[in-house]
């Protein structure tokens, strides 16, 4: 059962290193997260990862949140058929890409970072990762 997890855990810490957060990045996650250190103010690397996961599940969460806002004000466009089939294949793009910019914003990290925490986030929900 150990081997399983730690399977899991491997998995998940070489999605991580996939994602390539950059030096700065990680640097504000550790800023933001130091207050769930438990005695000293410095994050370990468990810590810091647990953090990540927390930050990357809550972002793919806001963007789907976001898409699905967008989405229902975009809806009397795609009755109207207003501008026409162009619209209906450039609405997934856009409406992705605004959702991570909103939700870049609304958190204040770099779309960049929060592309790369919702596409972590999805792998880590497919994977069913407390």
């Amino acid at each position: 059962m150990k081997k399983a997890v730690s399977k899991k855990k491997d998995k998940i810490r070489d999605k991580i290193v996939e994602c390539e957060f950059s030096q700065k990045e990680f640097l504000l996650f550790r800023k933001k997260y130091s207050g769930i250190s438990s005695v000293s103010g410095k994050l370990n690397k468990t810590e810091l990862q647990d953090a990540i996961f927390i930050m990357a599940k809550k972002s793919f969460r806001n963007v789907i949140v976001n898409i699905l806002g967008l989405l229902f004000f975009s809806i009397p466009g795609m009755v109207a058929g207003y501008p026409g089939w162009v619209f209906w294949f450039l609405q997934p793009v856009f409406l992705i890409y605004m959702a991570v910019y909103i939700t870049a914003r609304m958190n204040g990290h770099s779309v960049c970072t929060t592309f790369k925490l919702a596409r972590l986030g999805l792998y880590l929900i497919f994977i069913r990762q407390p």
